[in-house]
């Protein structure tokens, strides 16, 4: 039989093959789809985003269940990202981005963390960790809010005597 070449444009000759390059796509790109999802409160797409080792690892409900905990516990509003570098080769990425949780509880939680991408049939798929949430988090700590009342300040009249202050009472009763 006869082979076949794969004919190129350019200057080449019949015969010739003619190499074409086809460039890796943006892992920015990706870890920003990831990241608003989580914006969204959308855990569906963001696990569909995994690698498969990473499902494999993690079922959905677990998944789902850690960044419902963090949600929960810090009184989450909404999720904001900044994408702050990349590092690419030809099979895996790493992407460094800054999250803001914004909490209605204490207002707005920011760290910088670091996004593992591994390159599954063409597209970048996120490795997922629990540094994703929060750098804190790794080794399966939890996120825990306390919240207490701040104690009422101390008034003073324009003299600098206290008007109201905090101090120790005692109430002492007694029936004859």
């Amino acid at each position: 039989g006869q082979g076949s070449a794969v004919q190129g444009t350019g200057t080449a000759g019949p015969n010739q093959v003619v190499p074409q390059t086809t460039s890796v796509p943006d892992p920015a790109d990706a870890a920003g789809i990831y990241l608003r999802a989580w914006s969204t409160f959308d855990y569906q797409a963001m696990y569909d985003m995994l690698t498969q080792l990473s499902r494999d690892a993690f079922p959905f409900e677990q998944f789902e269940e850690r960044y419902k905990e963090v949600a929960i516990e810090s009184a989450m509003t909404d999720v904001d990202f900044e994408i702050l570098q990349k590092l690419v080769s030809p099979n895996s990425a790493q992407v460094g981005y800054r999250v803001t949780i914004n909490s209605a509880l204490v207002g707005p939680v920011t760290r910088d963390t670091m996004m593992n991408l591994s390159m599954e049939n063409g597209q970048w798929k996120v490795v997922w960790e629990e540094q994703l949430i929060m750098p804190e988090l790794v080794g399966g700590n939890r996120l825990s809010m306390q919240v207490s009342t701040p104690s009422r300040g101390i008034i003073y009249d324009r003299n600098g005597e206290a008007l109201a202050a905090y101090g120790e009472a005692v109430a002492l009763s007694v029936i004859p």
